[in-house]
């Protein structure tokens, strides 16, 4: 986590977490599945409710989850020989939609 801020806090693993389950439960086949999105959110926010901050910078946070996964997979295929295992283009397209989008709000559009 360090690598996206060196001023990290505590309070923004909990976003950055939060990006991660996205990426990993709101894609099916690569297509954002909002109806995911919208339970999860929905869920968390039963928990723990997303401050204006967090909200603010929820597409960042997903951006750097996406690159994160996809360096991870981009390793393991060129140093362990695991293409077949996970595909680093799954987290390149997350990568791509999350550019498209630059708000909290443009998730539930």
């Amino acid at each position: 986590l360090i690598w996206l801020n060196v001023n990290i806090k505590l309070y923004d693993i909990f976003i950055y977490d939060l990006a991660i389950s996205i990426n990993a439960w709101c894609f099916d086949e690569n297509n954002f599945d909002k109806d995911k999105f919208s339970s999860l959110i929905q869920g968390y926010q039963k928990k723990r409710e997303l401050t204006k901050k967090e909200k603010g910078v929820i597409n960042i946070c997903l951006r750097g989850a996406s690159v994160r996964f996809l360096m991870t997979r981009i390793f393991d295929c060129l140093y362990k020989n695991k293409l077949n295992e996970k595909d680093p283009y799954d987290y390149l397209k997350r990568l791509n939609f999350h550019r498209s989008l630059k708000f909290f709000e443009d998730y539930f559009e």
